[in-house]
């Protein structure tokens, strides 16, 4: 029954609700935001990154929670703005993807006692970092996929070097056909 509901998810799912468990009353408060990057511009964070950066300091500021932030994100913090900890960046000598980084966010909060997370995330990306989050054995409470206080969602970023990174449609296709099944019959999710 599991891999059906995955595999329903898989291809149908494509938004994750803000409140991510039931209700407001019955949920945990989150004790940690994680954000794992979303395509990249070079050797620069790029547009979906510096406004995930924006985001996570003002979002951890409004709940009063440290954050977790992947490389390229943590590098477009404002000056004076410190995660609690930084992930690895997608080429930190290998390349490290979601399940990676998420494995490695999980080990942080671990070390620090969290269980309850927010994630931060592009919209498209959110379901599969919310995935694997709970397979590292996290419990997501909350997500996160726009900014300004649900104004405007994070945006694709048109020059970004993940060419599938790049806008919607190109995304959908690299989640549909390679990303979600890959995670889906390796386990990571």
């Amino acid at each position: 029954m599991k891999l059906l509901r995955k595999l329903y998810e898989m291809f149908f799912v494509w938004h994750v609700p803000t409140r991510y468990l039931t209700s407001i009353e019955t949920s945990p408060d989150p004790d940690v935001l994680i954000a794992v990057t979303f395509g990249m511009k070079g050797d620069k964070p790029g547009l979906s990154n510096e406004t995930m950066a924006y985001e996570a300091a003002r979002t951890s500021e409004i709940w009063e929670i440290p954050f977790l932030l992947q490389k390229e994100i943590a590098e477009a913090l404002p000056p004076g703005v410190e995660p609690a900890g930084q992930m690895s960046g997608v080429y930190d000598g290998k390349y490290h993807d979601t399940s990676d980084t998420v494995s490695e966010a999980a080990a942080m909060c671990r070390k620090n006692g969290w269980k309850n997370v927010m994630v931060l995330g592009h919209p498209a990306h959110a379901w599969r970092v919310c995935r694997c989050a709970e397979k590292s054995g996290l419990t997501v409470v909350e997500t996160v996929t726009t900014f300004d206080g649900a104004e405007k969602k994070i945006p694709y970023d048109p020059h970004s070097t993940q060419k599938w990174c790049r806008g919607p449609i190109r995304y959908l296709l690299y989640e549909l056909l390679a990303a979600r099944p890959v995670y889906l019959f390796t386990g990571k999710i």
